[in-house]
């Protein structure tokens, strides 16, 4: 499937989690001057090809299947506090997918994920989870906040809120790259509700 070039700015931060009761307060995106007009708020890409398709009416992003191990990363830069939500439509029995974090664009320097490890919720420093630690539950969407340093993962299963999972220390002053990724998933993932936003309580410009 082809990429789609978007020709309006950013809408995603105004649509509402449907199943999952927000446990923070949204606040209006910052992220304007950010806006990739080919992949919403993205703007590096990494080994994509045409195996990703961003619908712009739907406003979801569609991973195809792909068991070849190839890590496929959209990613945008992320400043101070944040507060990143996103929404699985779809699930793959198998594979890896959900958010990574990483201190440049091509996802060479892992820093976190919080992901969908082979049925399993898991969270940690990037290169070092491991499915033996991870959780079977339904997850329905996936919350990344930081606030100073902590940086605390979330999980909501389908009608339930956002309950917290694990949380790891990031410095003071990391740059931060951080959005959506999958790799060796053996059927095809769909992300809607991708939101970037300030949490209610925020320490960093």
């Amino acid at each position: 499937m082809n990429i789609y070039p978007i020709t309006i700015l950013l809408l995603l931060a105004l649509f509402p989690f449907v199943s999952c009761q927000q446990g923070v307060k949204e606040t209006e995106t910052e992220l304007k001057s950010q806006v990739n007009m080919s992949m919403g708020i993205f703007k590096t890409y990494l080994n994509i090809g045409k195996t990703l398709h961003f619908d712009t009416t739907q406003q979801t992003y569609h991973f195809e299947a792909d068991t070849s191990n190839t890590l496929r990363y959209l990613s945008m830069p992320i400043e101070g506090d944040f507060l990143l939500e996103v929404k699985l439509e779809t699930h793959s029995t198998e594979g890896d997918y959900g958010f990574l974090l990483t201190a440049d664009d091509k996802g060479e320097q892992p820093i976190a994920t919080l992901q969908i490890m082979n049925s399993k919720v898991v969270f940690g420093p990037a290169g070092l989870v491991n499915e033996s630690f991870g959780h079977k539950i339904d997850v329905e969407s996936l919350r990344l906040e930081r606030i100073g340093s902590k940086l605390t993962a979330y999980y909501c299963s389908p009608g339930r809120k956002f309950k917290p999972l694990a949380a790891q220390q990031l410095p003071i002053g990391t740059t931060i790259h951080g959005g959506l990724f999958a790799k060796n998933i053996k059927e095809a993932v769909v992300f809607s509700n991708m939101n970037l936003s300030k949490p209610e309580t925020t320490t960093l410009n």
